[in-house]
């Protein structure tokens, strides 16, 4: 196709149609073909020049092309959803979706102009009695061919679009609806939109896109506003102006022009924000260059500009402005040398300094009129400002409601700066609202565009940059006083708000400035306000959260897992007597809780800490201590010690009704720590039967008092048991430990702790059984005594028995009190029982062999109770004369022969019931300890 090109910028009466461009929502904002469409489209090419303003809602529709049976012929959309955002063109046909999208991987650009151009084409497949037909569409942008997209569709199926369709532009097609849908509607500019008949080539879609036109031969529809119905209360219609073409770069998107003097760091403050910086010059070429450009933009943007050199009635070209330069002295060294504020490099050039005073710490500049760099204080409030910033650069508002985050809110949580109002950066919302300054009460506005009226509002001179950024209460100022505004508050109530660009995973302080999340509640303080150190709380729990209802995770038929652990730190006391153990130990109880969030968790859990009031919200286990004894005490407070533990690494996705931003943690994933120290008697039953070789097994039962094991269980947790103390004792020694779960006969969870305790036997052995051993000895020892010396015999076995008498009640009195015989006093027992029999078999010995006198030849001096002995009568009878004459003397073989035998029986009677004792006792006091726990079952 032929063509010929004109520079649009020298037409006359091209213009420019805005279409809600206040941000308002309305149904009413649109432009109508007024006589339809002039022809039918089959192949055809659309091209047009658009500025997007708001999106309302999730496809924004600029075109809409239908009639009464089909109300989506043709239409145009920009499109956003979680995954992608694109601008998409559909055609309609019955049994395909014939569609071709353009994505913007970064989001879309607000506030440009952008040029498409889409080419539908349609070749019948060869041979044509196919009967398929292949669509063939195109799409350009900014001049650029991007991608081609081909279908195939049956020749039935195949639809034209019909001359006289309803051409809507701004509003979607609706023929089930009386009022179009507000929420598909589109705010923004058209600068063209044209049809042309068949393909335009691409020589020709780049001329379009650079504001050159193309040959009217083969239009269809051209970009003539008054061929179009709108109502002017809804959408305005401005010829080009210089700061208004499309093409012209000459406008202030991605700049921010200041008309006030303040400090430098103010507007340093504002451009670091916004990924910008103040102006900074790498040649004196360039700053003369830059310098003429700003100057322009300030006095084409202000009528009355504030920082002039020269008088306001001089010619503009002739007047000279001064402001902020993102340059300053190298304080570190001496003369005058300057560096960049940004990247610290020098400035190699001649800076031209203006000459006059600058003594003192002045380390700032200022460009002053077209020749000069000025030093000046850097509070000083008489330079303007510029900055140039990224178009794209977003700054996120937090702390709205759930209510006003959804996706028909009143209020947006993502802005962008474009433009300026009232002299100030105008901050727009993607869709709802935006923020802009008032100047005649000196306050910020956040404003609802959905719901005009709805607003809040804040003092300037509550932020010390004299930017709305940073944590700050804004207070509602409705226009309608019964109309309630963010969180659904009422006029005059104050809600927090973090304005910032403190994301991902930052934290805003209160000054605006950001840090690292992970900084935020670590005991340090990394904001310079200090406020990340300030209301530290680490548990959000919702409204609807029911403290006497059970958490549940997972399966909701499965019970509530508590998983339980027990620190004991020491046994200060184990009463055998009194049957009772004290014993001080920690109860650690974990649990899961899906109901809760927590935030800024750190990964030592001793600094999760929750306060008295955070821990009355929520549930908790309720423990019964089965066999303590007397009341249960705590050595620390309830509420103290309960920690939540951070176990899932990754958080959860940012809560922008926070305005303090935390990083969020799920209940489900992380646990929930109860930790109590007690210090408590528990009983025992002790089994004395081998003491002191005793092993006794002493539990400490804990039950779960809330519902049954069907709803609730103990389970254990890591390392579920630990003993921290000495294991040798005054008496015992602590063997081993267990921790088992258990229910019992109520169907209550139950976790019961074994202790095993083995006695120490180095007191009895020392003072029991060698003592009464060395006693048996000196008993058995009487047997060597003279055969005739029953006196001796007997006086020693006496005395023994006194001693042993004497030892027994000594090892009683270290002896618990038992019904039955322990092993201790088996050998006691046994120890008498020997003397007892030491002493009859003298005796009886004594009886059988004596004499009633000394015979004939006997030493009369002899102490033989043999010879000392006689009847009542004074004389020896005949048989007892005769036995004397057989084995009287210590020379009786008889005596002797029976003296042998009784030593032996006694001495046989003591080994074997050694053996057997200490076999019974050596066996019981080396059982090893895990067969204990078998065997010994403790009694509950």
């Amino acid at each position: 196709m032929a063509s010929s090109f004109t520079n649009l910028q020298d037409a006359q009466g091209v213009s420019i149609a805005k279409v809600q461009e206040d941000g308002v929502f309305s149904n009413k904002a649109f432009l109508r073909l007024k006589d339809g469409l002039p022809r039918n489209l089959i192949d055809f090419t659309l091209c047009t020049r658009l500025s997007l303003n708001y999106l309302r809602g999730s496809r924004n529709y600029w075109l809409s092309l239908g009639n009464l049976t089909h109300d989506t012929l043709l239409t145009g959309a920009y499109v956003v959803n979680e995954k992608e955002t694109l601008i998409s063109v559909q055609r309609y046909h019955p049994m395909i979706q014939d569609e071709i999208s353009l994505r913007f991987e970064n989001g879309f650009n607000f506030q440009e102009w952008e040029h498409f151009c889409f080419v539908f084409q349609s070749f019948a497949q060869v041979p044509y009695p196919g009967g398929n037909i292949n669509l063939t569409t195109k799409a350009y942008f900014n001049g650029e061919f991007i991608r081609e997209v081909t279908k195939v569709v049956p020749k039935s199926s195949f639809v034209e679009i019909a001359q006289g369709a309803t051409l809507l532009l701004g509003q979607k097609q609706d023929n089930s609806r009386k009022e179009y849908d507000v929420e598909r509607s589109f705010s923004g500019r058209y600068a063209d939109l044209s049809f042309w008949r068949g393909q335009l080539v691409s020589e020709e879609i780049k001329a379009l896109a650079n504001c050159k036109s193309a040959s009217n031969r083969g239009i269809i529809v051209d970009w003539d506003v008054s061929k179009y119905e709108f109502d002017s209360n809804h959408v305005s219609v401005e010829t080009y102006k210089n700061n208004d073409q499309p093409c012209s770069k000459a406008n202030l998107h991605g700049r921010a022009l200041f008309n006030y003097g303040a400090p430098r760091d103010n507007f340093k403050f504002l451009c670091d924000k916004l990924d910008g910086q103040l102006p900074v010059f790498k040649t004196q070429e360039e700053r003369t260059k830059k310098y003429q450009a700003i100057k322009g933009l300030f006095l084409n943007t202000f009528d009355n500009f504030t920082c002039l050199l020269t008088d306001q009635g001089v010619e503009q070209d002739q007047k000279e402005v001064f402001f902020w330069t993102g340059i300053e002295e190298d304080t570190n060294r001496t003369g005058n040398l300057f560096i960049d504020a940004y990247s610290q490099k020098p400035v190699d050039w001649d800076v031209n300094l203006f000459p006059g005073p600058a003594a003192g710490d002045i380390k700032c500049t200022m460009v002053r009129g077209k020749e000069f760099l000025a030093k000046e204080k850097c509070d000083s409030e008489l330079p303007c400002g510029y900055c140039e910033f990224h178009p794209k650069k977003k700054l996120l508002l937090k702390g709205l409601c759930i209510g006003d985050l959804s996706e028909n809110g009143d209020f947006d949580t993502e802005y962008y700066v474009s433009g300026m109002k009232n002299e100030r950066p105008h901050f727009r919302g993607l869709r709802a609202s935006h923020i802009y300054f008032n100047d005649t009460d000196q306050t910020w506005v956040l404003a609802s565009l959905r719901s005009p009226g709805k607003r809040s509002l804040v003092r300037n001179d509550a932020f010390k940059t004299g930017f709305p950024l940073g944590r700050t209460p804004w207070t509602l100022l409705n226009t309608n006083p019964d109309q309630k505004g963010i969180c659904n508050l009422r006029n005059g109530e104050q809600h927090f708000l973090a304005f910032s660009d403190c994301y991902p995973d930052r934290f805003t302080c209160t000054n605006g400035e950001c840090i690292d999340l992970e900084q935020k509640c670590n005991s340090v303080l990394d904001c310079q306000d200090g406020s990340d150190e300030e209301d530290c709380e680490f548990l959000m729990v919702d409204e609807s959260y029911a403290k006497d209802k059970l958490p549940k995770r997972g399966n909701e038929k499965s019970p509530l897992e508590v998983f339980f652990s027990i620190d004991i730190g020491a046994f200060p006391e184990i009463d055998s007597t009194n049957f009772k153990v004290n014993s001080d130990y920690d109860i650690n109880l974990r649990w899961y809780d899906p109901r809760l969030k927590f935030r800024d968790l750190n990964n030592e859990t001793k600094f999760n800490g929750l306060n008295a009031e955070e821990s009355t919200h929520l549930w908790s286990p309720k423990l019964e201590f089965v066999n303590a004894l007397g009341p249960v005490k705590q050595d620390r407070d309830d509420f103290g010690s309960l920690r939540l533990i951070k176990e899932e690494t990754e958080a959860l996705p940012q809560d922008f009704s926070l305005s303090r931003e935390a990083r969020l943690y799920s209940g489900e994933k992380n646990s929930i720590s109860l930790q109590r120290r007690y210090s408590l008697d528990h009983s025992c039953e002790f089994d004395l039967y081998y003491y002191p070789f005793d092993t006794q097994v002493c539990p400490m039962v804990f039950e779960l008092r809330d519902k049954t094991e069907d709803f609730i269980q103990f389970n254990k947790d890591q390392d579920p048991i630990k003993y921290r103390g000495s294991r040798s004792l005054s008496q015992y020694e602590i063997a081993t430990e267990e921790l088992e779960i258990t229910r019992n006969e109520r169907n209550f969870s139950t976790a019961l702790v074994k202790v095993v305790l083995r006695h120490r036997t180095e007191f009895h052995v020392a003072n029991s059984f060698v003592q009464t051993l060395i006693v048996l000895i000196v008993a058995f020892a009487t047997f060597f005594f003279d055969l005739n010396d029953f006196s001796d015999r007997i006086m020693v076995n006496t005395v023994l028995l006194l001693v042993m008498a004497t030892i027994n009640a000594s090892i009683q009195n270290h002896v618990p009190v038992t019904s039955y015989f322990k092993l201790i006093d088996v050998w006691l027992l046994f120890c008498v029982v020997v003397i007892v029999i030491v002493i009859v078999f003298h005796t009886i010995l004594a009886a059988l062999f004596t004499g009633s006198g000394p015979r004939k030849g006997d030493n009369l001096n002899s102490k033989s109770a043999f010879q000392r002995i006689r009847t009542p009568s004074g004389s020896l009878t005949t048989d007892t004369q005769g036995l004397r004459e057989t084995f009287s003397g210590d020379d009786s073989p008889v005596g002797r022969i029976a003296n042998w035998t009784g030593m032996i029986i006694v001495l046989v009677i003591i080994i074997i019931f050694n053996i057997v004792f200490w076999v019974i006792a050596l066996k019981e006091f080396n059982m090893d300890s895990a067969q204990i726990l078998i065997e010994k079952k403790p009694i509950r």
